[in-house]
C-alpha cells in the first residue's frame, strides 16, 4: 500500500494497524522466498504451508488489536470516564471492554454501538474460522459426528480432495488466501477510520 496522505492522518491505531500489515507482508515474501530455494518439494511445501498459517495468525492479531484499540480510545472519546472516576461510568466502560474476550460482542459493539455494520464483517468470518483452526487444531482438520464442517470449509477442502466431507489432514492454505486476507484487514481499517475518525 503506498503512503498517502489520508494513511497519515488515521488515528494511532489505523497506522499502527497499516503499518503492522506492511511489515508482515515484506516478511512474508522474505521468507517465501526462503522457502520456494528449499529443494525438497515435500520440505518446500511443508515451510509454506507454515509460513502461511503463522502469517494468517498474525495477520488476524493485527486486526483484534485494531479493534481493541481503536474501539477502546472510541469509547473514551465517545463516552468519557471522569477524573476523578466516578463508579458508574467506570465500571460501564469495564464491563464493555472485558466482553471483548469473545468475537462476537467485540462484532457487536463495532457494529451496533459505532455504528459500523456492513459486508465486511461476513467476510472476515471464513478467516476467523481459519485462524481458529490453526490456533487450536494446529492447522489440521478432521471428521467429527454429528459436527459438519461449515460451507466455507467444505468449499476450502473441496481442492484438496473429492470429498471434503470426510477429509482428515493439514487444511489447504495458499499464499493468495493470505495475501487476500491481509488486503481485507486494511481494507477494514481504511473503512472504519473514514468511517469514524
Amino acid at each position: 500500500m503506498a503512503l498517502t496522505a489520508s494513511w497519515l492522518s488515521y488515528s494511532v491505531e489505523g497506522e499502527r494497524a497499516t503499518r503492522s500489515c506492511n511489515r508482515l507482508r515484506v516478511l512474508i515474501k522474505q521468507l517465501r522466498t526462503q522457502a520456494r530455494a528449499v529443494r525438497s518439494s515435500s520440505r518446500r511445501n511443508g515451510h509454506l504451508s507454515d509460513i502461511n498459517e503463522v502469517a494468517l495468525i498474525r495477520a488476524w492479531s493485527i486486526l483484534e488489536s485494531y479493534l481493541n484499540g481503536r474501539g477502546d480510545a472510541l469509547l473514551q472519546r465517545d463516552l468519557p470516564v471522569p477524573s476523578p472516576p466516578l463508579p458508574l461510568p467506570e465500571h460501564i466502560r469495564g464491563a464493555v471492554l472485558d466482553q471483548w474476550t469473545r468475537w462476537p460482542e467485540l462484532q457487536k459493539f463495532w457494529e451496533i454501538g459505532l455504528g459500523l455494520g456492513g459486508p465486511l464483517w461476513k467476510q472476515l468470518l471464513e478467516y476467523k474460522e481459519l485462524r481458529n483452526l490453526i490456533a487450536h487444531g494446529h492447522g489440521y482438520v478432521r471428521p467429527r459426528p454429528g459436527r459438519p464442517y461449515t460451507k466455507a470449509l467444505m468449499a476450502r477442502l473441496a481442492f484438496a480432495t473429492s470429498s471434503p466431507a470426510t477429509y482428515a489432514g493439514r487444511i489447504p492454505l495458499a499464499d493468495k488466501d493470505v495475501d487476500r486476507f491481509l488486503a481485507l484487514v486494511q481494507r477494514f481499517v481504511d473503512w472504519a477510520e473514514k468511517a469514524r475518525p
